[in-house]
């Protein structure tokens, strides 16, 4: 973690970087809302009060999200998914039903499941919103990012894909070639197969793929197909990836990405499951890392939307959250976190600070120089606008 005295500076340079205004989706009903899916259940509650306990919510535009409509969340998902959402689970006859749209096993139905889903949608679709009427340049919601989702199914926690509704308005809206990077540990499949045969939107993940890892897919030669061969880039990294690894090669990819490309916006899928200390996670990341990779769009000048997704190991996701928004604002968070309501949850340090584990990193120089020499060579099949050589 980078050091400022006492105080959290994520890495970034002040003086590199005009300010940018930033919006923040919140309010408190849809945080109780977002805050019933099982497997999150408090977290959102969590990332808001440390935002708060800092005072940066006086710095952010704070977004008014809204219910997403059956019609909104049918551009992606089909119906019949939709309105198995929508049924009592106690009520419903036909198990065989919920396990054909995944609402079983990892994606158990709940009461208020559809409610939740409506709110997920609904607030990313408010960021993007803000961003399109230019309220801000960079929007974040953190209870969005749910990028497994498929357009009949659910999967690995995610009821809705509030990314794929996200980029499909973005695009409605007329920005012609949308960039989307994700950084949670596990694939974000959902998304890219969404895309994968399209040029307009570009799909770039980072995250761990190895035998029996959820969700088994995003090797290195899983790159789009048809119009969209080489537009779906997948940087798998070896078990306990540690920040220079993991900030050496997103910088390598996404400077030529951002070359050869050239977006319009950038939405980034942030999952927090990369941390060190995740109960689901591979790597050994510290928020200094991720900053430091979000530092980069921020220096694009283009739209960013910036989302949440994975993170259960919930103090740190808060952490790590916080120290996101922090960074886009500029403002230095002291390393000890104020007494706030929920205080006591980020024991027995009470810090910022995300201790990397004594785990090792598997990635060979070689092999990451493997990595992206591959990922390079795709990308290099993609023609440079005229415009933009020199």
């Amino acid at each position: 973690m980078a050091d400022n005295g006492d105080e959290q500076s994520c890495g970034h340079d002040e003086s590199r970087r005009e300010t940018r205004t930033v919006g923040l989706v919140y309010s408190e009903s849809h945080m109780k809302t977002c805050d019933t899916m099982p497997r999150i259940e408090g977290r959102c509650r969590l990332v808001h009060g440390l935002i708060q306990a800092y005072g940066l919510n006086e710095k952010l535009v704070l977004i008014t999200p809204q219910q997403a409509s059956l019609k909104e969340m049918s551009a992606f998902h089909c119906r019949a998914y939709l309105e198995a959402m929508q049924e009592d689970p106690d009520e419903v006859e036909d198990q065989s039903e919920e396990n054909m749209f995944g609402l079983d096993y990892d994606c158990p139905s709940f009461e208020g499941m559809y409610n939740y889903a409506e709110a997920v949608a609904g607030g990313t679709l408010a960021a993007v919103s803000a961003l399109c009427e230019r309220a801000c340049s960079i929007a974040c919601h953190w209870e969005g990012g749910w990028h497994h989702s498929h357009r009949d199914q659910a999967s690995g926690f995610c009821y809705v894909n509030d990314i794929v509704l996200a980029i499909l308005k973005l695009r409605d809206e007329g920005f012609q070639k949308v960039l989307y990077v994700d950084v949670d540990v596990h694939h974000g499949d959902g998304v890219e197969g969404a895309f994968s045969n399209t040029r307009e939107v570009m799909t770039v993940s980072f995250h761990h793929h190895s035998p029996g890892f959820f969700p088994g897919t995003g090797a290195v030669d899983e790159c789009g197909g048809g119009k969209g061969r080489f537009y779906s880039l997948n940087v798998p990294l070896g078990e306990g990836t540690r920040d220079e690894t993991f900030v050496r090669v997103f910088s390598r990819v996404m400077a030529e990405v951002k070359h050869r490309f050239q977006p319009d916006v950038v939405v980034c899928q942030s999952g927090a499951d990369c941390m060190a200390g995740d109960p689901l996670g591979a790597f050994n990341l510290t928020p200094a890392a991720i900053c430091e990779c979000l530092k980069q769009f921020v220096s694009w000048d283009v739209p960013l939307l910036v989302l949440g997704g994975g993170g259960y190991n919930f103090p740190n996701t808060a952490r790590c959250w916080l120290q996101i928004t922090s960074m886009f604002v500029k403002q230095q968070c002291p390393e000890e976190i104020p007494e706030h309501s929920n205080f006591a949850k980020f024991g027995p340090d009470f810090t910022l600070h995300v201790m990397p584990s004594n785990r090792k990193d598997t990635n060979e120089s070689k092999e990451t120089d493997k990595l992206i020499s591959t990922i390079l060579g795709y990308l290099s099949n993609i023609m440079v606008p005229e415009e933009s050589e020199e």
